[in-house]
């Protein structure tokens, strides 16, 4: 799996580098040197975020272009064993998802699955990973073009189960992280996830000071804790009460809490 001390976190989303750009799409970069055996980026910009709520189809996602060569079918592969595991997922709940499960998804053999995961646990680390990795790239999408306080919206809504695939990734998500209560390997995973989007938000509220749009003195750490707390809240409160937390609802307490930060106007 992924060797999670080959990457780095920028501060701010869209930092340009000399350096080649990892799967993670600017916002982590694999540092020199390092090899992993992760997805080559052959996928369309929106397909992670396809991947991780879309895939609970009837059939895998067509996101991925044709095969060109036989790593590239045989990463194409693991994608469709892990659509086919968050299908399991919603399906049987996380902790009775098997080997079986899986394979009875794809309507193949349990052989097909042990081909390219040896384990139910290597397949889910990778599901689970692929899954925060679909984040990354669909907030550095939507931040093409976007200035301003706008940004820290945007920021927010990509984390936010605001239509039907959010809300998929949102159950996806929840059943992963009950699965990493006893479980330092998903904690780990879940924590790369958090830290991504607090260092995503304080670079955004850095930039944002120096333009002088947001209170000068803020605690910048504890005010991206805070707005991740509030998406965290945001989302489960969606799943367990959706009429109390409807999309417009979620929207108008993410823009109440930011202009909490605006500069007082004359």
């Amino acid at each position: 799996m992924v060797n999670h001390h080959c990457y780095d976190a920028d501060k701010r989303l869209g930092t340009k580098s000399g350096e080649p750009r990892s799967h993670y799409d600017g916002a982590v970069r694999r540092k020199p040197g390092c090899r992993t055996n992760r997805l080559k980026p052959m996928v369309t910009p929106q397909a992670p975020r396809s991947l991780k709520r879309k895939a609970v189809a009837a059939g895998p996602a067509k996101t991925v272009a044709p095969a060109n060569t036989k790593e590239d079918a045989y990463e194409r592969k693991r994608i469709d064993v892990l659509e086919a595991t968050w299908r399991a997922i919603l399906r049987v709940g996380l902790e009775n998802v098997t080997i079986r499960e899986i394979a009875a998804e794809m309507g193949a053999t349990t052989g097909a699955v042990v081909h390219y995961f040896r384990t139910k646990d290597e397949v889910l680390i990778y599901a689970l990973d692929y899954l925060i990795s679909g984040l990354v790239a669909d907030v550095e999408r939507r931040l093409e073009g976007v200035t301003g306080i706008a940004r820290l919206e945007t920021i927010l809504h990509a984390a936010l189960p605001l239509d039907l695939e959010g809300e998929t990734g949102w159950r996806i998500w929840l059943a992963f992280l009950k699965a990493s209560v006893g479980s330092e390997t998903l904690s780990a995973e879940h924590k790369r996830r958090y830290a991504f989007m607090r260092g995503a938000l304080v670079g955004e509220l850095a930039a944002l000071q120096k333009q002088k749009l947001i209170r000068s003195g803020l605690d910048l750490t504890l005010e991206a804790d805070a707005m991740v707390a509030l998406a965290d809240g945001l989302g489960v409160g969606r799943i367990i009460d959706p009429e109390r937390f409807a999309p417009a609802q979620q929207r108008m307490l993410v823009k109440r809490h930011i202009r909490a930060f605006l500069v007082p106007t004359a």
